[in-house]
């Protein structure tokens, strides 16, 4: 791993132990809910259920 890659990887672990709500799996970012979605305004990531 380069440096950059452990500390973003470092950055989203501290955010999600400071953070106990959903967090995004891929940047640790807020889940916003809605319409049986959940996406995260940060990176993008979205996951729908049915």
């Amino acid at each position: 791993m380069t440096k950059t890659m452990t500390a973003t990887a470092t950055a989203t672990q501290l955010r999600m132990s400071l953070f106990p709500t959903p967090r995004c799996p891929d940047c640790g970012g807020p889940l916003v809910h809605g319409e049986g979605c959940v996406a995260c305004p940060v990176c993008g990531f979205s996951r729908c259920y049915t």
